[in-house]
């Protein structure tokens, strides 16, 4: 029994070792001049690198009683074919804790240049002094800069027009031809980048890409307002719309009084399409009532208002009812249409 919990023991001490010194390997690609950054544990007690031809052994960084939790070393900010290779992270005990394989590329681009204007060569991280610069068109290659002069300055197509800086290699006043391949190389030949001229039309759409872009960002916001704006006019209008027929409806035709007691007090109501007459005029003081009850059809010849028609009425007696146009009154002092005379 004895025995077999020390073996138990053994086998949890060999699992847990085991898991404790498993190692995370990691393959990173960078491109030439980019920034190049590790995970650091916080264990980690020390990072060795090895480079890629295995040339190089060396220890890039140590704690040395420094306290971290989670930080990242910070290589380089311009990689360089001399960071490749293998960084391998050690414990306290010189363990291995995890590895990064990192392999540098060279850099493809194309640069988009009208006539007259200036193409830039980056230099990628190397230094001036390191660079190589090559043309190559069909076959043909020229060295333009080598070892940071510009050695074809001396060349009749490139006098005046070859500029080397810290960070650059220009070729001014570019023209048609200029278009090809240019080729930069560090101090051990290796292609840092290849840069590839294609001529254009001053202002053509791929010159002007990044302006057009703009212009249609600043145009959209724009439509999209004006459409909106006159989507609200139009539901503005409708509403106007409808509230002024709303407003402009023909009510319902009503009479003008009911029974009065006093005919000067009321007059028919007129209709559509018939001529509307004043009130007639009072004679002695009593009210008289329009000569013409229906205006459609007036009467023949009236006799002077001195000597009115007289009606056979019997007195005190509602006159006949009158067409569906007139409105019949009453009349307290005189059966008749008209004032009689003493």
């Amino acid at each position: 029994m004895h025995h077999s919990i020390k073996e138990i023991m053994l086998k949890m001490w060999i699992v847990l070792a085991a898991a404790g010194f498993a190692v995370n390997a990691t393959q990173k690609e960078i491109f030439h001049g980019n920034d190049l950054t590790l995970d650091m544990p916080d264990r980690t007690e020390a990072v060795k690198f090895i480079s890629a031809d295995g040339e190089v052994h060396r220890n890039i960084w140590k704690r040395d009683g420094k306290v971290f939790i989670g930080r990242k070393l910070h290589v380089t900010s311009h990689v360089t074919f001399s960071n490749a290779g293998t960084f391998t992270l050690l414990n306290k005990w010189n363990n291995e804790i995890s590895r990064y394989t990192v392999k540098v590329k060279g850099i493809k681009r194309s640069i988009n240049r009208a006539a007259g204007e200036t193409l830039n060569i980056p230099l990628d991280g190397i230094k001036l002094e390191y660079a190589t610069l090559f043309f190559n068109r069909n076959g043909l290659i020229v060295t333009l800069v080598k070892s940071g002069e510009p050695v074809a300055s001396r060349d009749p197509n490139y006098i005046n027009r070859l500029k080397v800086t810290s960070e650059t290699i220009n070729l001014l006043n570019v023209n048609v031809s200029d278009w090809g391949e240019y080729i930069l190389r560090d101090q051990n030949r290796q292609i840092v980048s290849k840069s590839t001229l294609i001529l254009v039309e001053r202002g053509s759409p791929s010159s002007n890409k990044k302006a057009l872009i703009a212009l249609v960002l600043l145009v959209i916001p724009v439509i999209i307002c004006c459409y909106c704006m006159m989507k609200f006019c139009c539901k503005d209008d409708e509403s106007n719309k409808a509230n002024t027929n709303s407003l402009n409806a023909q009510p319902e035709s009503v009479p003008m009084c009911q029974t009065v007691t006093d005919p000067s007090q009321c007059y028919p109501t007129p209709v559509q399409g018939q001529i509307q007459y004043p009130p007639p005029t009072q004679w002695n003081g009593q009210p008289a009532v329009s000569p013409y009850p229906n205006p459609v059809y007036p009467p023949g010849p009236v006799g002077s208002p001195a000597q009115p028609p007289q009606l056979n009425v019997p007195p005190n007696q509602y006159y006949p009812p009158a067409s569906v146009n007139y409105n019949p009154v009453m009349n307290n002092t005189s059966p008749g249409l008209y004032p009689t005379t003493a």
